[in-house]
Parts: structure tokens; C-alpha cells; sequence
């Protein structure tokens, strides 16, 4: 379990029966030298219904808003969501001095910020996916949101050094699993926490929450790997995402959009994306562009065209129509074309002819 607040504290409770919470044992961990859990008194209700005066007490590891826990069975371990807080010194540096301890990463992104945790220099706007591993309960940082800039930026040198049209992370909250024939992926889900730093388009104040997949077999992932699926509408927190046991389908909610949005986008929803069981894993990767020319790649596609460099791009009809026009891009999403071939003039001079099934 998690608690999302900062600091939160990561726990887990062992059911004395298979099932049945209403008795068992209560834990706290900490990371600091031997990675440990802490038993909680629970003849003690005071020590119980206070958890996080508790962990303190018994100088337990500081996170920054756990939000979202799951595991999977193929790794053997539990990942969870560390949501993360722009700036939290302010939050967790009275329990600190009181004894409880901040998490490795934390002490180790700080130093490469060149400060502490504790200081209100330090940040930690996108926030992170964390893997706790069952065989030797180690804790380490699984996906980095971001991209991570150890400099903290302002708003306008960070959007102007990331192009946003590229995978980015923010703060993310939903987690899940989807098996897709035998192949483990995580179901990371965002619920920003603001608009600056990238976390949105530059000149946008509205907040998209985006829905990826993670492929677990990835060593030391990065937001590279990801593969967006989905987004919210405006206002709107995704999360709830769980895959179907079947492989098929990912159920998804959006929650507490703008009242503004048009009909049904202006209520809070569950939805469903199907089909995954009729794919092969990896047709759900990304290209590895190697070559030295401009490519365009699937094509034909049902949806995603995945551009070997960053360009302008202009879709026109068979008749040489004008349809729509992309700035700064590295994907075209043409899931809202109709079947049929379109041509693509881009800013470097290519046109290519794309098909649409």
C-alpha cells in the first residue's frame, strides 16, 4: 500500500488468512542500509490509525505521494506510482529532522541538483515509476518521468531543448498490468499536476492526461519506450486501467472532466480499448529508424505513422485537397481519416503517399 501524501510511507499488510483484512500484521519500509519492514504494533490503535506519525517515529523511508500499487507475477515485483511534488521540501523536512529518512533516489537526484531534498531548491516536477522486488525487497527507480533534466529549467528553455511531440511524462498516478500473449505490460496512467515544464504543449494551460503501455521485458527503460495509447479529455484525471484477463481490452476511466467539453466528454466515463489479443507484441513497438533517408513508417496503417525525424508535415486528399496540417512533429495520428490514400508534403522537401486502411 501507499499513501499519497509527502512524504508517503510504503507498506503492506500480511493477512494472518488467505484474503480476510480484518486481522493480520501491518509494516512499514525502510530502505536505509538492509532494506527492512518495520512491524506495527497492532494491539496499539493509536500506532495504527496514525501510520505516518508511526513510520516517523520508526524512522521509516520518505516518498513523494505513492499513488497507484500493482505486481506482476511475471517479474516477481510490485511497481507503484510516485506521483511526485514540485517542489516538497516544505512537506517532509519537519519528519525528516524527526527521524525519518528520504528515499536513495531522492538523496541521489538532489546531489545531482546540486542540494537536498530538504531544500526548497530541490524539485521533482514529473515524478516516477518505482519497482520493489520480492526476492530481496530492493527498491529502485523503474522509469524516470520526464524526460529528467538535472538542472531545473524554466518553463521556456525546457520546452525549447524538449520537443514535445516526443514521449513525455508526467506525474503519474494509475497503474495496471495487460498481458498481452504472455508478454507483461504496465499500464502507466497521468494525473499532472500542472502545466509548466513541459507537461503539456507549449501555449497550452489545459491538462490531456495520457494513457501508455510499458513493455517490462525493457532493461532500465526510459520515455522513449513508451507507447502512448490514449488521452483524457480537457480537465479529465485517466486512471483506473486495468487490462482484462483475457488480454483483449484495457477499462479505463475518465474522471472529473471540464463541464465545458461537448456531450458525453463533459461527464466523468469508463471506456474501453479492445484488440490487443489480435496483435503481436512487438508490432507494438516503436521503429528503429537506422537508415540514412527520410522514412515514414507503417505504411499502409490503421492509425500511428512514425516519422524518422522531426518535420511540418501537410495531408492532402487524392484530389489535392488540403485536409490538415502538423507543426513539429515526429507521428501523425490518422485515426480520424477515412480508408484510402492521402499524400503527405513535409518540410523537407518529401511527399510520400500513405495509406490508410
Amino acid at each position: 500500500m501507499g499513501i499519497d501524501a509527502t512524504p508517503g510511507f510504503f507498506s503492506k499488510f500480511v493477512a494472518k488468512t488467505a484474503g480476510d483484512f480484518t486481522d493480520g500484521q501491518l509494516y512499514i519500509y525502510k530502505q536505509d542500509g538492509t532494506p527492512r519492514w518495520i512491524p506495527i504494533a497492532m494491539d496499539d490503535i493509536n500506532q495504527v490509525l496514525s501510520v505516518d506519525d508511526t513510520a516517523v517515529v520508526h524512522k521509516a523511508t520518505m516518498f513523494n505521494r505513492i499513488e497507484w500499487v500493482t505486481y506482476d507475477a511475471g517479474t516477481n515485483k510490485v511497481y507503484f506510482t510516485e506521483t511526485g511534488r514540485d517542489n516538497p521540501a516544505s512537506r517532509w523536512k519537519d519528519e525528516h529532522a524527526a527521524g525519518a529518512v528520504h528515499a536513495q533516489h531522492h538523496l541521489d537526484r538532489a546531489t545531482a541538483q546540486g542540494t537536498h531534498p530538504d531544500s526548497s531548491a530541490y524539485w521533482d516536477y514529473y515524478g516516477r515509476v518505482m519497482a520493489y522486488d520480492l526476492a530481496d525487497s530492493s527498491m529502485s527507480v523503474l522509469l524516470e518521468g520526464g524526460p529528467y533534466m538535472a538542472t531545473s529549467p524554466d518553463s521556456a528553455s525546457y520546452v525549447s531543448t524538449y520537443n514535445k511531440t516526443k514521449n513525455h511524462l508526467s506525474n503519474p498516478d494509475g497503474l495496471g498490468v495487460l498481458k498481452v500473449n504472455g508478454r507483461s505490460y504496465l499500464i502507466v496512467q497521468e494525473d499532472l499536476n500542472g502545466s509548466s515544464f513541459g507537461r503539456v504543449p507549449s501555449g497550452y494551460s489545459e491538462r490531456p492526461c495520457e494513457l501508455f503501455l510499458l513493455d517490462l521485458t525493457i532493461s532500465n527503460p526510459s520515455v522513449d519506450d513508451l507507447m502512448r495509447i490514449t488521452h483524457s479529455t480537457w480537465g479529465a484525471e485517466i486512471t483506473g486501467g486495468v487490462g482484462t484477463p483475457d488480454g483483449k481490452t484495457i477499462l479505463v476511466n475518465s474522471q472529473h472532466p471540464e463541464t465545458t467539453n461537448k456531450f458525453p466528454h463533459n461527464h466523468s466515463l469508463t471506456f474501453a480499448i479492445t484488440g490487443f489479443d489480435q496483435m503481436d507484441p512487438t508490432s507494438l513497438e516503436k521503429p528503429n529508424f537506422t537508415g540514412s533517408s527520410f522514412e515514414a513508417f507503417p505504411n499502409p496503417t490503421s492509425r500511428m505513422v512514425y516519422l524518422s525525424e522531426v518535420v511540418d508535415a501537410a495531408i492532402y486528399s487524392a484530389e489535392g485537397q488540403r485536409l490538415k496540417v502538423y507543426r513539429g512533429v515526429n507521428t501523425l495520428d490518422l485515426s480520424g481519416f477515412s480508408a484510402g490514400a492521402y499524400f503527405v508534403q513535409f518540410s523537407n522537401g518529401e511527399t510520400k503517399k500513405i495509406v490508410v486502411e
